[in-house]
């Protein structure tokens, strides 16, 4: 009796030491599973929270953005093509003279019809013949300048002359031209045009005595020998 009650108590033991080890087994398998769904769970959330990535409402926003880089890049261009405009600057150019004849005159006197374009007409001139115009002071005139209407060697064109004036001028055209006749004479004084070189000019009148700005020569010469 004595031995059959450790071997019995051996044997109780054994069993409960059975009992908890599949006990913890069990919980073991129990806790194993539900780790395992939580983390198919997880899977599952992660998965669907990728394929709402690849399909869902964030690929518009990355479209969007690279339209906008897009547009961005555009503009160095627009930009450029402005800064390329070139800007236009106008000219200004001397005034232009004719004359109907300018070679072969009579020394004692040949009239001849001068047309003039592109003056000024806020400033008066005078036509006549001189010694070629230059820099300087103005050149030596045949019978000098006429303000009196008392000589048909010279013409005095001044659409607005001073009151002493009016009746002695001729006017220019609204677009700064006009068409007289001069009488040319080789001779005046002591300036004798078969000897040097002469031309009908237009120069400033002498309110604006300085002014160099209507100068132009048209060469011309004479017959020695009439």
């Amino acid at each position: 009796m004595k031995l059959a009650t450790p071997l019995l108590m051996t044997v109780l033991i054994a069993g409960c030491s059975t009992v908890s080890q599949d006990t913890q087994s069990k919980v073991v398998t129990s806790t194993t599973l539900q780790m395992t769904t939580t983390t198919k769970s997880a899977e599952s959330t992660n998965s669907t929270q990728a394929t709402a990535l690849s399909t869902g409402t964030l690929a518009p926003t990355v479209l969007e953005t690279a339209s906008s880089v897009s547009t961005i890049t555009v503009q160095p261009k627009n930009v450029s093509t402005t800064a390329s405009t070139p800007t236009t600057v106008a000219s200004t150019s001397r005034p232009k003279l004719s004359v109907s004849q300018t070679t072969n005159l009579n020394p004692n006197g040949t009239s001849v019809t001068v047309r003039g374009s592109g003056y000024d007409v806020s400033k008066g001139v005078y036509v006549i013949v001189c010694t070629q115009a230059a820099p300087g002071p103005q050149s030596t005139c045949v019978g000098g300048v006429n303000i009196d209407g008392s000589s048909a060697s010279s013409v005095w064109i001044n659409s607005q002359p001073p009151s002493y004036g009016v009746g002695l001028t001729t006017d220019f055209q609204p677009d700064g031209s006009f068409s007289v006749v001069l009488l040319v004479v080789a001779k005046s004084g002591a300036l004798d045009c078969t000897v040097v070189k002469c031309g009908v000019v237009t120069r400033s009148d002498h309110l604006r005595y300085t002014d160099r700005t209507q100068d132009v020569f048209v060469p011309i010469s004479f017959n020695t020998n009439p």
